[in-house]
């Protein structure tokens, strides 16, 4: 025989079923409604980590990764929005580290787009995007394992670096651009990569982001390790005839980290924490 309790939690479960069953169009309703656009290749693989590939339609001509997001329309370049393009796609929501006209981001709102813009030059700006994305998705949880992930790799090295004497750090110039002469300064991407890798930027204490510098400062500078990305064998030869490359100890010794992909170094997305360990192996080898 069934008791009053059992009859009345059987009634309670046939309640909360017929009110999922109600409920779900509408949230299912709610889940189509989502319309993303990303003019940011980190923000895109961020998207797709986190299972919002299917919500994205639109996306800005570098975001390459992962291989299916290139199916996606394109809506204009790195921070650059084709407006009318982004009007045809009706996003609910227009993502991007940075926009190149910030008078852009008041005309999607007048227009009911919620536009959200960060740069991301630290763990913690990676972390931002990767919480609020995870809201936007319903996906805190995988949001959170992500940031685990993030947090036990840097915090490993963080480890290892300690135990290098600070004397023996390995002091780094990051050349962005040679032609002017371009270095990575304080706060940038780079300059994090580099802390996050256990090296020294010996650019640190120079106050803007990305700077042009001067022959004679950079051979002033004598680096252990020079990060120059993208440096094709003939433009290194090239190089190495010209001042200030062949005055340093670094350049003539080989000591040039070039192999490693720039995605992977200068896309904070998911798989820069690659790049820091290639950087890392690359300092210490």
């Amino acid at each position: 025989m069934r008791t009053k309790s059992s009859s009345l939690f059987s009634s309670f479960a046939k309640l909360l079923l017929f009110s999922l069953l109600l409920l779900s169009p509408i949230l299912r309703g709610q889940e189509e409604k989502l319309r993303i656009v990303s003019l940011s290749p980190a923000i895109t693989e961020i998207l797709c980590l986190l299972g919002g590939e299917k919500f994205l339609v639109g996306r800005c001509s570098s975001c390459n990764y992962p291989e299916s997001v290139k199916k996606i329309p394109v809506a204009g370049g790195f921070a650059q929005p084709d407006m009318e393009k982004i009007l045809s796609l009706r996003p609910t929501h227009l993502l991007s580290n940075d926009l190149i006209n910030p008078v852009a981001a008041k005309r999607f709102s007048s227009l009911g787009i919620q536009c959200m813009t960060k740069q991301a030059s630290r763990k913690e700006d990676y972390f931002f995007w990767v919480e609020l994305i995870g809201k936007l998705l319903s996906k805190e949880k995988e949001a959170s394992c992500e940031i685990a992930r993030v947090e036990k790799i840097l915090g490993d090295l963080e480890k290892k670096t300690l135990l290098i004497p600070e004397k023996e750090r390995k002091r780094v110039l990051w050349i962005i651009w040679d032609s002017p002469l371009m270095a990575a300064g304080k706060n940038s991407l780079p300059d994090s990569i580099i802390r996050y890798a256990g090296g020294k930027n010996i650019a640190e204490n120079v106050k803007s982001d990305y700077f042009k510098c001067s022959p004679e400062w950079v051979e002033r500078s004598a680096p252990d390790i020079i990060v120059f990305l993208d440096l094709p064998p003939k433009k290194r030869k090239e190089l190495s005839a010209r001042y200030p490359w062949n005055a340093l100890k670094a350049w003539k010794e080989g000591r040039i980290v070039s192999e490693i992909p720039e995605d992977l170094l200068l896309r904070p997305g998911p798989r820069f924490t690659e790049g820091v360990l290639l950087l890392n192996r690359a300092l210490y080898p």
